[in-house]
C-alpha cells in the first residue's frame, strides 16, 4: 500500500495503482496545526480487510511527525480512537477558561 498526502487528504493505492481509499483531513488552523479528520473512506471492494484501521494508524503516525492536533468528525475515526488510547496524544485538547 502506498500513501500520498496532498490536497488535504491521505490517499491509499495498491501496488498496481488501484485506489483503495482515503482520509479527508482539511486544516482547521494552520498556525496551531489543527487538522480535522473529516472522513475515512475505503472502496467497497476492499472493506472488511482491516484497511480502514491501517489507514488510521498511518494517519496518526503522520500526524505525530507533523505535530498535528486532530479534531475528529468522522464516526469511524471516533470509534477507532476510542479503541486506541495510545493514539490520544494527537487529539486536539480544547482549553476553556
Amino acid at each position: 500500500m502506498q500513501l500520498t498526502f496532498a490536497d488535504e487528504k491521505m490517499t491509499a493505492v495498491d501496488d498496481q495503482g488501484n485506489w483503495l481509499g482515503e482520509i479527508a483531513c482539511p486544516v482547521l488552523d494552520h498556525e496551531r496545526k489543527i487538522v480535522v479528520v473529516e472522513r475515512v473512506f475505503v472502496v467497497p471492494a476492499y472493506r472488511g480487510q482491516g484497511l480502514a484501521a491501517k489507514l488510521m494508524q498511518a494517519f496518526v503516525d503522520h500526524a505525530r511527525e507533523e505535530s498535528w492536533q486532530l479534531e475528529i468528525m468522522c464516526p469511524y475515526a471516533k470509534m477507532w480512537f476510542s479503541l486506541h488510547d495510545e493514539a490520544s496524544d494527537v487529539l486536539y485538547q480544547r482549553h476553556h477558561g
